[in-house]
Protein backbone atom coordinates (compact mmCIF):
# COMPACT_ATOMS: atom_id res chain seq x y z
CA UNK A 1 0.00 0.00 0.00
CA UNK A 2 1.33 3.06 -0.70
CA UNK A 3 1.46 6.09 1.97
CA UNK A 4 0.55 9.51 1.67
CA UNK A 5 2.81 10.25 4.37
CA UNK A 6 5.69 9.03 2.74
CA UNK A 7 5.48 10.90 -1.01
CA UNK A 8 8.75 13.19 -1.02
CA UNK A 9 7.75 14.88 -4.72
CA UNK A 10 7.95 18.47 -4.38
CA UNK A 11 10.01 18.25 -1.32
CA UNK A 12 12.72 21.01 -0.92
CA UNK A 13 14.65 22.34 1.63
CA UNK A 14 13.61 25.50 3.42
CA UNK A 15 16.60 27.84 3.21
CA UNK A 16 16.96 31.52 3.78
CA UNK A 17 17.75 34.38 1.14
CA UNK A 18 21.44 35.67 1.35
CA UNK A 19 24.30 37.39 -0.70
CA UNK A 20 27.19 34.88 0.29
CA UNK A 21 27.08 32.92 -3.24
CA UNK A 22 25.69 29.69 -4.34
CA UNK A 23 27.79 27.53 -2.39
CA UNK A 24 26.57 28.90 1.20
CA UNK A 25 22.96 27.13 2.41
CA UNK A 26 21.41 29.20 5.47
CA UNK A 27 18.21 26.74 6.62
CA UNK A 28 15.64 28.35 7.41
CA UNK A 29 14.25 26.55 10.55
CA UNK A 30 13.29 28.12 13.60
CA UNK A 31 14.01 25.19 15.70
CA UNK A 32 18.00 25.02 15.04
CA UNK A 33 18.15 28.51 14.40
CA UNK A 34 16.75 28.86 18.15
CA UNK A 35 19.59 25.74 19.35
CA UNK A 36 22.02 27.94 17.61
CA UNK A 37 21.03 31.28 19.66
CA UNK A 38 21.22 29.12 22.70
CA UNK A 39 24.41 27.66 21.97
CA UNK A 40 25.90 31.43 21.31
CA UNK A 41 24.37 32.64 24.61
CA UNK A 42 26.91 33.54 27.49
CA UNK A 43 25.45 31.37 29.37
CA UNK A 44 25.65 28.30 28.08
CA UNK A 45 28.30 25.66 30.17
CA UNK A 46 29.28 22.49 29.98
CA UNK A 47 27.62 19.92 29.48
CA UNK A 48 24.85 21.43 27.81
CA UNK A 49 27.22 23.44 25.01
CA UNK A 50 28.23 19.86 23.45
CA UNK A 51 24.30 18.80 23.83
CA UNK A 52 23.33 21.51 21.68
CA UNK A 53 26.47 20.88 19.05
CA UNK A 54 25.50 17.52 19.17
CA UNK A 55 21.79 18.25 18.08
CA UNK A 56 22.68 21.16 15.68
CA UNK A 57 25.35 18.64 13.80
CA UNK A 58 22.83 15.85 13.60
CA UNK A 59 20.19 18.27 12.12
CA UNK A 60 22.68 19.81 9.78
CA UNK A 61 23.46 15.83 8.72
CA UNK A 62 19.84 15.32 8.04
CA UNK A 63 19.41 18.62 5.99
CA UNK A 64 22.50 17.18 3.60
CA UNK A 65 20.92 13.49 3.17
CA UNK A 66 17.57 14.72 2.39
CA UNK A 67 18.32 17.07 0.02
CA UNK A 68 21.57 15.49 -1.67
CA UNK A 69 21.15 11.98 -1.78
CA UNK A 70 18.70 10.42 -4.43
CA UNK A 71 15.49 9.30 -3.50
CA UNK A 72 13.69 6.18 -4.58
CA UNK A 73 10.02 4.43 -3.53
CA UNK A 74 10.72 1.36 -1.52
CA UNK A 75 8.25 -1.48 -0.47
CA UNK A 76 9.28 -2.95 2.77
CA UNK A 77 7.43 -5.37 4.98
CA UNK A 78 6.35 -4.19 7.96
CA UNK A 79 5.63 -6.21 11.23
CA UNK A 80 2.34 -5.66 10.53
CA UNK A 81 1.89 -7.25 7.73
CA UNK A 82 1.67 -10.72 9.87
CA UNK A 83 -1.45 -9.56 11.23
CA UNK A 84 -3.19 -7.95 8.10
CA UNK A 85 -4.93 -9.08 5.38
CA UNK A 86 -3.45 -8.39 2.60
CA UNK A 87 -6.71 -8.29 0.33
CA UNK A 88 -8.64 -5.96 2.58
CA UNK A 89 -5.62 -3.35 2.35
CA UNK A 90 -6.16 -1.99 -1.16
CA UNK A 91 -7.54 0.78 -2.51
Amino acid sequence: MNDIAHSLEGWKLSELEHHYGASVHLLNDPYYSTLLARLCSADTRQPSFNQLIRRLYEGLCRAVVNNELPRRVRRIRTRMAATTDPVSCRP
